[in-house]
């Protein structure tokens, strides 16, 4: 589904390329050149920072946020309440897009005052999904939540507004656990969506929708072709942002595979864009990525220097999730040098800091972190000697892995359970081999080599156990 997505979606980019010189991009270079002018009036200048915002946040987002800020400035000047209510929504919106969600309610809840009362209403709907993000990393309010979206949802299907309801769509298929069918039905919505609106960005954009595509269904090769392709042309129409993700799904794609080399290499690419156009939040994350990928390789001096980077960017990470992931990776390091200790009390910090964060905004995303943390914690015990800790600990890792789109997972997962099992009784050392065999069975039909790699080291220690090493 996804290769023929691209096929289909090849000529509208073509069509979308051949109309940059009059799309968004051209609009931006009007907007900076009438903004270079000296002779607008205070209320026209603040007009077209607010426009201007609007048109980069999905490029730059950093200078989106300081073209809004500037227009809410203005918009105080001149008294205008409505400007004001846009601008405070385009801030919020490059914001979030930057990756900084959170701790915004009480100013987007003034740009809902003032967008309910003076227009326009088509930017009240992304006040209302603005508040619906920016609760996105605060467990416990499901239903406001819940609520938030609902109202964007009718603003935006009300003024037929394409990239709301591209959001929303978006969402539907990343932030909740559905059935196929269900995928199915809004897969075929978005398609639809982007073949009537033939929108420059919303295109590019949606290669991260076909690589996820890709990714559920292990097709390494046709995800390796999305991402570049989303990197030609996130470079073609300008967007330093799209280049970024591109280029990280690049780096995702070549670890899945166990490519770990052109992992930090691509990653490195895109630390370069994160720190060049001031992704602040997805500097540290890109340095906590990096170091996974030394881990991988044994450099664990590497890792440790890039997680601490991570932490040390601008005072540390603001956001639970954020901290989450470096403590993740942190805690996998010193799990590979042998510091158990020091690697659980960071798992352990991790695990609270999992639960203050995760509400079901983006189930998929959350369940792959959260099993990958239990099957650290599940190791760490194990080479610490808590055998009935680690079980506990991996077994639910494995329930956590248990759906169609965690595959790999769950069979990464087992070869640790076996390894945990083949330490125990005899019984215990026949279920850790009849479990590695089941996955050396999958991974040889899924050609998944550095699972096979793994899973015939660890047959080979099970048996070792019995004193029969094969």
């Amino acid at each position: 589904m996804a290769t023929r997505f691209v096929r289909y979606l090849l000529p509208l980019l073509c069509f979308a390329c051949a109309s940059i010189a009059f799309g968004q991009p051209a609009t931006i270079r009007q907007l900076k050149s009438e903004l270079a002018q000296g002779d607008l009036s205070t209320h026209k200048r603040a007009r077209k920072l607010e426009r201007l915002s609007w048109y980069q946040c999905w490029g730059d987002p950093v200078s989106a946020m300081e073209a809004a800020e500037e227009a809410i400035e203005l918009g105080e000047l001149v008294n205008d309440p409505s400007l004001i209510g846009s601008a405070i929504v385009r801030r919020i919106a490059a914001k979030q897009t930057a990756g900084e969600r959170g701790g915004d309610a009480v100013e987007l809840n003034k740009a809902v005052t003032l967008l309910k009362e003076h227009g326009p209403e088509r930017d009240l709907g992304y006040a209302y999904w603005c508040l619906f993000m920016d609760l996105a990393e605060i467990a416990g309010q499901d239903s406001l939540r819940e609520a938030y979206n609902q109202q964007a949802r009718t603003l935006f299907d009300r003024h037929q507004e394409t990239t709301g309801r591209y959001w929303v769509m978006f969402t539907d298929l990343y932030g909740s656990l559905l059935g196929s069918q269900a995928v199915d039905s809004i897969e075929q919505e978005v398609d639809r969506l982007l073949r009537e609106a033939k929108d420059t960005n919303l295109l590019v954009n949606d290669y991260n929708r076909l690589l996820n595509k890709a990714f559920a269904i292990e097709d390494f090769a046709t995800a390796e072709r999305v991402g570049n392709e989303h990197l030609v042309w996130s470079r073609a129409i300008g967007s330093p942002f799209e280049e970024y993700i591109a280029l990280s799904d690049l780096q995702s794609v070549a670890a899945y595979s166990g490519d770990h080399e052109q992992a930090i290499r691509q990653g490195l690419q895109a630390l370069e864009v994160a720190e060049r156009f001031r992704f602040t939040t997805y500097r540290r994350w890109t340095h906590s990525t990096i170091a996974t990928s030394f881990a991988e390789l044994g450099d664990h001096t590497s890792a440790v220097e890039h997680l601490q980077r991570a932490l040390s960017i601008e005072g540390g990470p603001r956001l639970p999730w954020e901290r989450f992931e470096i403590l993740l990776n942190l805690g996998s390091s010193f799990l590979s040098t042998g510091r158990i200790d020091t690697s659980l009390v960071v798992l352990h910090d991790a695990e609270r800091l999992f639960g203050e964060w995760t509400n079901g905004s983006f189930a998929l995303y959350e369940d792959s972190r959260y099993a990958f943390l239990l099957e650290y914690i599940g190791a760490a015990y194990r080479q610490k000697g808590d055998l009935q800790r680690s079980r506990e600990y991996l077994e639910k890792a494995l329930k956590v892995a248990a759906l169609p789109t965690m595959r790999m997972d769950a069979a990464r997962i087992t070869v640790e359970h076996a390894r945990t099992l083949a330490l125990g009784s005899a019984t215990d050392r026949k279920t850790a081999i009849a479990e590695v065999d089941s996955v050396i069975a999958l991974a040889a039909r899924e050609n998944w080599l550095e699972m096979t790699r793994d899973a015939r080291l660890a047959l080979y220690e099970a048996y070792d156990r019995e004193g029969n090493a094969k």
